[in-house]
């Protein structure tokens, strides 16, 4: 089994690709995440704000967007207007950020966010946010079940922004993203205070959007394969936010999701130390396909591969310069074995 982690530097969307190739199974699994952390100051509109948000299903639109990221539009709206920005990297907007918060028009105690109708919140920094990688570690339960719980989930304390004086990091967003074989009898576990999230296949699969505690009861789904007669590998996309929430939850498990990994699989953490990223290496490309600059490093292997899996390119026993002719535009995941560690990263040629 191959599992790479990989990431958008841009920050468009973060994923796991798994590759089945062997059959052994491992204590543990992780998965890169991305944090964005935000500021403890109320200039996040949709953040710290005193409605009794209870979640409810719809919470956002029923697909993610281009780019793998949720988007507002579902008929059960919990203050998620802006959702998006939860998850994208900050961009100064040029006009002041207009939002109206109003109570539900059938007499229930649930906040609605309505941008552009009343100034309530004007910053013009709005959303502003700093990305953090990390890695989740998943343990194994055996029978093909892993499983990340975690009853005091405050990942960012002391790194973003800061605890800004206060106990822990409130106030940030987490996503990942999975792309796995089609199995039948998979299902997916999760509980959350605050908002979560899970697509399957760009769709809304579980909804656990609003600013709530822990829920009282696990949500569980199964995977119906017939509902996915053409596919054969499934991306799944999950999505995490505490919005300011004195306790922070969170708990996701994959049933039967064939998550065995190889050498493929690092702590992000310890990735951070690998010698290839303190060196010249860099990634490049051109019309006429992906350059990969080694520097002194010594590469073992460059395999480059699209996001179903099917490989591309190879090439091993290499350093300096290496040039991999693509021929059509699209995503490339650049896999390099090096003397330091493995690389994996994501790159997109886009003109032809």
């Amino acid at each position: 089994m191959k599992i790479f982690l990989i990431y958008f530097s841009a920050g468009i969307f973060l994923l796991t690709v798994v590759f089945p190739s062997s059959l052994f199974a491992a204590d543990t699994v992780y998965f890169q995440v991305r944090y964005l952390d935000f500021h403890h100051d109320s200039s996040s509109p949709e953040f710290y704000k005193p409605c009794p948000v209870t979640p409810g299903g719809g919470t956002v639109d029923d697909r993610v967007e281009s780019t793998g990221l949720p988007i507002a539009g579902g008929v059960n709206p919990q203050m998620t207007a802006e959702v998006r920005k939860w998850y994208n990297d900050f961009t100064p907007d040029p006009q002041k950020i207009v939002y109206k918060y109003t109570l539900n028009t059938n007499g229930g105690d649930t906040c609605y966010s309505e941008p552009g109708m009343q100034t309530d919140i004007d910053y013009d920094t709005a959303y502003k946010d700093t990305a953090v990688y990390d890695s989740l570690a998943f343990k194994s339960l055996g029978n093909g079940n892993y499983e990340f719980v975690n009853d005091s989930f405050f990942p960012l304390d002391g790194q973003g922004f800061g605890n800004e004086g206060e106990n822990h990091n409130y106030a940030f967003t987490m996503r990942f993203n999975l792309y796995f074989p089609k199995t039948y009898g998979s299902s997916i576990t999760i509980n959350s205070s605050d908002d979560s999230w899970v697509f399957l296949n760009w769709t809304r699969f579980i909804d656990l959007g609003g600013a709530h505690p822990r829920l009282n009861h696990d949500t569980t789904v199964t995977i119906d394969t017939s509902n996915y007669p053409g596919a054969s590998i499934m991306s799944l996309f999950v999505f995490f936010a505490n919005r300011g929430s004195a306790s922070s939850f969170f708990k996701i498990k994959f049933n039967n999701i064939p998550l065995q990994p190889s050498d493929g699989v690092i702590d992000y953490k310890a990735a951070q130390k690998n010698a290839f990223w303190s060196s010249n290496a860099k990634i490049l490309t051109n019309p006429q396909g992906i350059e990969i600059v080694t520097s002194d490093v010594a590469v073992s292997s460059v395999t480059i591969l699209k996001p179903n899996g099917q490989m591309v390119y190879k090439t091993s026993s290499c350093k300096g310069r290496i040039h991999a002719p693509i021929s059509r535009q699209g995503i490339y995941l650049v896999n390099i074995v090096t003397d330091k560690g493995i690389v994996t990263k994501p790159v997109a040629i886009l003109k032809r």
